[in-house]
C-alpha cells in the first residue's frame, strides 16, 4: 500500500511539474515585441482582410515581465494604442484587454490569437 501511494503521488508531482513548465514557456516565449502581420478569416473575406489588415499595420504589441502589455500603432487606429495587464491561463488562454484569446500558436516567430470561432485569427511575427 505504501508503494502504490509512493507512485501516485510521485505521478501527481511530475504532472503539476509538466503543466507549470508549459505554462513558464508560454510566459517566456510571449515577452518581447510583436508586429501585427494579418488576419486570418474563417470564411472568404477577401475585401474585409485587405481593409484589416491595411487598417492594422504597423501595430505593434509589447508583453514585459510583470504581465504587463503595451500596444502601439502612430497615425493609424487610435484605440489600438494601449497598455495594461495580460495573463496567461491554462488551457492555451490569455486574457488581454478585457477579453480572452485562446492561443492557437506561440512560438519563437509567431502569436496567433482568435477570439472564437466566428472572428479572424490575428497574426503577430516576433520582432
Amino acid at each position: 500500500m505504501e508503494f502504490l501511494t509512493r507512485i501516485f503521488l510521485t505521478s501527481i508531482f511530475f504532472f503539476i511539474v509538466s503543466v507549470s513548465k508549459s505554462q513558464n514557456t508560454q510566459n517566456d516565449l510571449i515577452l518581447g515585441k510583436w508586429i501585427f502581420e494579418e488576419f486570418l478569416y474563417p470564411y472568404d473575406a477577401t475585401e474585409e482582410k485587405q481593409q484589416a489588415d491595411k487598417a492594422n499595420k504597423g501595430l505593434v504589441i509589447t508583453f514585459s515581465v510583470g504581465n504587463k502589455y503595451k500596444s502601439e500603432q502612430k497615425s493609424k487606429v487610435k484605440r489600438n494604442n494601449a497598455s495594461g495587464l495580460y495573463k496567461i491561463l491554462p488551457g492555451d488562454k490569455i486574457i488581454l484587454i478585457r477579453d480572452t484569446f485562446s492561443i492557437v500558436t506561440l512560438n519563437e516567430k509567431h502569436l496567433k490569437l482568435s477570439l472564437d470561432s466566428n472572428h479572424p485569427i490575428v497574426v503577430f511575427k516576433k520582432l
